[in-house]
């Protein structure tokens, strides 16, 4: 799990330059979190939050994420109707997880527990996502 520095704007676009600074020292990873601090657990719903531009989820595909989480509501910035990081994951074979409470977890390295609930004729779930710590 990353995390963004708190000084960043709501409406930040988080590039692959910044993304290669945040993964210094991280080896490849099939799962990536991102705690953006725009989280729907903070009780509202934000107007805006952080969002990947579409090269920054290219290269996050490229170098073998194959799961994009997020604190934020979307992957994707509100008021977007192509969702392009979205549909970079998914061409990729990749799934989306968002709205995870990450306020209180620090940056490092967990295990990810998160068993979608089957809902017939739904393009999404609800899961329980739980995060252990490796040992």
């Amino acid at each position: 799990m990353i995390a963004l520095p708190d000084a960043h704007a709501a409406d930040h676009v988080i590039e692959v330059s910044q993304l290669q600074s945040l993964l210094v020292g991280v080896g490849p990873c099939a799962r990536l979190l991102i705690r953006t601090g725009h989280s729907v657990a903070c009780g509202a719903f934000p107007d805006t939050w952080p969002v990947l531009d579409e090269g920054a989820a290219g290269w996050l595909v490229q170098r073998g994420v194959r799961l994009l989480g997020v604190d934020a509501p979307s992957v994707d910035a509100r008021e977007s109707t192509l969702l392009p990081v979205h549909h970079t994951l998914f061409a990729a074979g990749g799934f989306v997880l968002e709205n995870l409470a990450l306020d209180s977890i620090p940056p490092g390295t967990y295990e990810l527990l998160a068993q979608p609930m089957l809902v017939e004729g739904a393009d999404a779930a609800p899961v329980r996502a739980l995060l252990r710590t490796r040992r």
